[in-house]
């Protein structure tokens, strides 16, 4: 995923675009991690930070966790621990 450098991205959109909260995303501008701009009493990130946060994370493109896939078979009732109980 990229961001067009020249675009300016709410916190929605930005949200939106890494898969996750809104929330999130204020978090990463607490700890000074993304930048951002303010357009009146707006804030709104430049899509050129938003390439550059990728970037500093190792990856180009940001997949959102994945749930972890059950280990059970179908059909076999679910059990606590390897013995049954």
């Amino acid at each position: 995923m990229t961001f067009k450098t020249e675009d300016l991205y709410s916190v929605k959109q930005v949200a939106e675009k890494f898969g996750v909260t809104d929330r999130t995303v204020w978090r990463l501008v607490e700890k000074e991690q993304l930048p951002y701009t303010r357009v009146g009493n707006q804030v709104r990130f430049l899509g050129e930070h938003m390439n550059n946060y990728l970037n500093s994370q190792g990856t180009a493109s940001y997949q959102a966790p994945s749930q972890p896939t059950p280990s059970y078979e179908a059909g076999q009732p679910l059990t606590s621990n390897k013995d049954g109980r």
